[in-house]
């Protein structure tokens, strides 16, 4: 791997560190300008170091990353969606009327998290006694635990970092 312009070294480790960071977020994290994150992400890219994602934002990954860490990252990055998964996490089975007791949330838009993540094949639903219920399946279930201890892991350490630089500036 050739990584010799500093930018880019530092724009692959940002990624590195904080798979799907999407392109504001590696911006301030990094102090870049626009344009120049712009041009080095697509440099990137294009010596296949990196991937990106398109949904309601571009995430990036490293190529070093394994595709369903990536699937799983990105779906955690989803306020909803993460509400939801820790939800059926914790009760292991669910219906959408208690999703949306739990999370005061619009029918509609329970709905249409629970067909995505269905379609994604993220969560299995069946149904007893006409109500349909939501659970992972085992497998899906420890890697999104595993998953959520590294983002922890990651937000702790931002936050680490955050205080240190807040004190560097100070000093």
């Amino acid at each position: 791997m050739s990584l010799t312009h500093p930018i880019r070294k530092k724009i692959y480790y940002l990624i590195l560190k904080y798979p799907g960071i999407h392109f504001n977020e590696l911006k301030r994290k990094g102090d870049f300008a626009s344009g120049q994150l712009t041009h080095h992400l697509s440099t990137l890219e294009k010596k296949e170091l990196i991937s990106s994602k398109k949904g309601k934002v571009t995430n990036y990954y490293s190529k070093e990353s394994e595709e369903l860490n990536n699937n799983y990252t990105q779906i955690l990055r989803d306020k909803r969606k993460r509400q939801i998964i820790q939800l059926i996490l914790k009760q292991k089975l669910i219906s959408s009327k208690n999703l949306k007791t739990e999370l005061d949330l619009s029918p509609s838009t329970i709905s249409w998290h629970l067909k995505d993540l269905e379609l994604q094949n993220i969560i299995i639903s069946k149904t007893a006694k006409k109500i349909k219920y939501y659970f992972l399946g085992e497998e899906t279930r420890q890697n999104f635990k595993t998953q959520l201890k590294e983002e922890k892991k990651s937000i702790v350490s931002s936050l680490v970092d955050s205080f240190i630089e807040f004190f560097d500036e100070e000093l």
